[in-house]
């Protein structure tokens, strides 16, 4: 039979073992609540890298985007240019031929005995070469490197050279 000593130990321990069970009760309550924090913190972790990676993506294509139209912005300022540079060829050949009338009506001029030395009206040049000459000299537009009766050599911008060179078929 069981003494009451020994029902006195059962019972203590027992109250013990009931203690230790509550105990561990409580802390897994905490460790599940603690889980569950950790797991929202994941989740939005998880959210915060999905739009993160959507915005990245969404830059990305904007910067394709731009990068394209930019392309195509180049494209066409080059096609401009090129536009513009043959228009400037075709106004410096429309200015040739006006130098070139020029010079045949003051040499027209001068064997009728019509127009003086001192009165040409580009300031006495008499060449084709010559009115062009003084015209770059007043336009400032680019310098001339060397100049003959037939012939001027200029540098214009950006360091290209030009040599315009009159010719008896050239004069109407």
């Amino acid at each position: 039979m069981v003494t009451r000593e020994q029902m006195d130990t059962l019972t203590t321990r027992v109250s013990s073992v009931l203690e230790l069970v509550s105990e561990l009760r409580i802390e897994n309550s905490h460790l599940k609540a603690e889980v569950e924090q950790l797991k929202e913190r994941q989740d939005q972790s998880d959210r915060k890298i999905e739009e993160q990676a959507k915005e990245s993506m969404r830059l990305r294509e904007q910067l394709e985007e731009r990068n394209a139209k930019l392309n195509e912005m180049i494209l066409k300022e080059e096609e401009l240019e090129n536009f513009m540079l043959q228009v400037i060829g075709q106004m410096d050949q429309v200015r040739l031929s006006e130098y070139q009338k020029e010079f045949v009506r003051v040499a027209d001029l001068k064997s009728e005995g019509g127009l003086a030395e001192s009165a040409a009206p580009t300031g006495g040049a008499q060449t084709p070469a010559e009115l062009l000459q003084v015209d770059i000299q007043q336009n400032g537009a680019f310098s001339v490197e060397s100049s003959t009766e037939d012939q001027v050599s200029v540098d214009l911008d950006e360091g290209r050279g030009m040599e315009v060179v009159f010719d008896d078929d050239d004069n109407p």
